[in-house]
């Protein structure tokens, strides 16, 4: 039973969904790994790397030191690399620490480096941290007009809550300052979790059963959450952020209260989001 009185649960995803602010991050992110893994010599096909990972493709919206590792492996794809004499970092100390379940908190890493005395390790942690420290003085982006439209009609009729791989901080901060933290039940940063364990959190947390809830997001992640928690789904289809928003509150919604999101329509709702974010780069395929 759900003490608040809500039939339904609604996870939403906070970068690229309510914030537009992947572009941005995505800047921060290319120079910051150009900057620290010394890929200066071959900065265009490194951008390129960065850009499909972090905005054009189903690794979008990924934990940043996944994404690190699969931006790696899709440069040292490339020709650049070889021919400017660029030993591009494979990161196989940090795969080893997420394998073996390490935390991905900045602190986390922080504290594994430390113990170890591992010099990969203690470079990804420098990268992040100034990565960090470079997103919190970036300037403020105001969220997505028909994003806080639709939530403040939902939580009338659902807990909301916030899922993401980004620090609980920054997510904190962004939406205080955007004056939208009141709209959401609770923020959910890496901190705790991978997002599907963050939703199983919600729904223990709330009493909502996985068939009256479902994530809202621009990624492939968000997709896989809801499909690990039975969770349904709609996309926030990137670049068409108002649009899908303004989608979910005139359609999708009044559907999920009727009773009828769910089969050929959220069927629909996922073609049309995969359509729009490939698996594989436009380049060389990936060399083993």
């Amino acid at each position: 039973m759900n003490p608040h009185g809500h039939g339904w649960l609604v996870a939403i995803d906070s970068d690229g969904s309510v914030f537009p602010n992947m572009p941005a991050k995505y800047e921060a992110m290319r120079d910051t790994i150009i900057e620290h893994f010394g890929l200066a010599p071959v900065a265009g096909a490194a951008a390129d790397a960065i850009r499909f990972v972090n905005l054009e493709s189903r690794l979008r919206g990924s934990h940043r030191f996944i994404g690190l590792i699969r931006m790696s492996e899709f440069l040292r794809a490339r020709p650049e690399p070889a021919a400017a004499g660029v030993d591009v970092p494979r990161f196989d100390s940090l795969r080893r620490y997420l394998d073996a379940g390490g935390s991905r908190s900045n602190d986390g890493l922080a504290a594994a480096a430390a113990e170890t005395g591992d010099p990969e390790l203690a470079r990804v942690v420098a990268w992040t941290r100034d990565l960090s420290a470079r997103l919190a003085k970036s300037p403020h982006i105001p969220p997505v007009a028909a994003a806080v439209r639709a939530m403040t009609v939902m939580r009338d009729r659902a807990d909301l809550v916030v899922i993401s791989q980004a620090p609980a901080e920054q997510l904190h901060r962004e939406w205080s300052g955007a004056g939208i933290e009141g709209l959401v039940r609770r923020i959910a940063g890496s901190e705790a979790g991978t997002k599907a364990q963050q939703v199983r959190a919600a729904m223990a947390e709330t009493g909502v059963p996985s068939a009256q809830t479902f994530v809202v997001g621009d990624a492939p992640g968000d997709y896989a959450a809801a499909r690990e928690t039975g969770a349904g789904f709609f996309p926030i289809l990137p670049g068409r952020e108002e649009a899908s928003w303004s989608r979910l509150l005139d359609e999708a919604w009044p559907r999920c209260l009727a009773g009828g999101f769910d089969g050929s329509y959220a069927g629909s709702l996922v073609d049309e989001f995969l359509r729009a974010l490939p698996e594989s780069p436009p380049w060389t395929p990936l060399r083993d």
